[in-house]
This record gives C-alpha cells, structure tokens and sequence, in this order.
C-alpha cells in the first residue's frame, strides 16, 4: 500500500548530495507527517533525523553545541592564540 511506501522511505531517508539542510528538514517533515504514529514520538524522530544527516553537517552541528556549552570564545589572534573574552569596558 502507500501507507508502507512511505514507511519504508521514512526507514531509509538520508539527506542527498544535492540537498541542503533545510530541504532535508522539509522532506523529512512532510514524511514523518504521512507516516503518522510509525515515526515515533518526538524524540525518536529527532534521532532518526540527525541520523539521515550528512555526516559533515552532524558533526558542524555538534561542534557548534560543544562550543556553545564550553562558554569559551573560539576567537583566535594571528599567532593562533586563542583570545580571552574580558568584557565591555575593560
């Protein structure tokens, strides 16, 4: 039926060369919508998601979070050291 197409497109989607991200998340939304209750609760979905990801986006992404976790500025000087953020006005 139409139904387990979908649901067998759902079990295998990934991200194409051609696709960005954000046609990615398009594709993989309108899917899991005609899937209905197969894809899973929230949490399921957004692991199946980062799953189909290209791996190069996944692991951008989960730098930017580490980053951003860590509180340290990953600014740099031209000697490559990294620069300590002291505030405004000092």
């Amino acid at each position: 039926s139409e139904q387990q197409r979908y649901e067998r497109e759902y079990g295998s989607i990934c991200q194409l060369d051609r696709e960005n991200s954000g046609e990615y998340m398009e594709s993989f939304t309108r899917l899991a919508s005609f899937v209905g209750a197969a894809a899973g609760d929230a949490q399921r979905q957004a692991r199946h998601f980062k799953w189909g990801l290209k791996k190069w986006v996944a692991a951008a992404a989960r730098n930017i979070k580490l980053l951003h976790e860590s509180g340290n500025s990953n600014k740099r000087d031209r000697d490559g050291n990294r620069v300590q953020n002291r505030g405004q006005g000092q």
